[in-house]
C-alpha cells in the first residue's frame, strides 16, 4: 500500500485494519463496511471514507455498546462437596 493512496483495495484495506483479505470480503459482503464502490471490476474505498468511518467507529464503540438480543441464560455455578 502506498502512503498517501487515494483509493484502497481490498488487500490495501486488509493492510490497514491488519486483518485478511478473507475477512474485509466477508465484512464488505456482510454490508460492515461502508462506502465501497467498484473501480475497473475491483471493490475500492476511498482512503477519506475508510479514516472517517474509523474515527466514527471508534467513538461510537466507546461511547454505546449494544447489548446481545437473545434469551437470558441461567448462570451455572458449581458447588463442590467436601469427601
Amino acid at each position: 500500500m502506498k502512503t498517501g493512496q487515494a483509493v484502497l483495495y481490498i488487500a490495501d484495506l486488509a493492510e490497514l485494519l491488519g486483518r485478511t483479505e478473507a475477512a474485509i470480503r466477508s465484512a464488505h459482503q456482510r454490508g460492515s463496511i461502508p462506502g465501497a464502490f467498484t473501480l475497473l471490476g475491483r471493490t475500492a474505498w476511498h482512503r477519506a471514507d475508510i479514516e472517517a468511518w474509523l474515527d466514527g467507529a471508534t467513538v461510537e464503540n466507546k461511547q454505546t455498546k449494544e447489548t446481545k438480543k437473545g434469551r437470558k441464560r441461567e448462570s451455572h455455578t458449581v458447588q463442590l462437596r467436601a469427601v
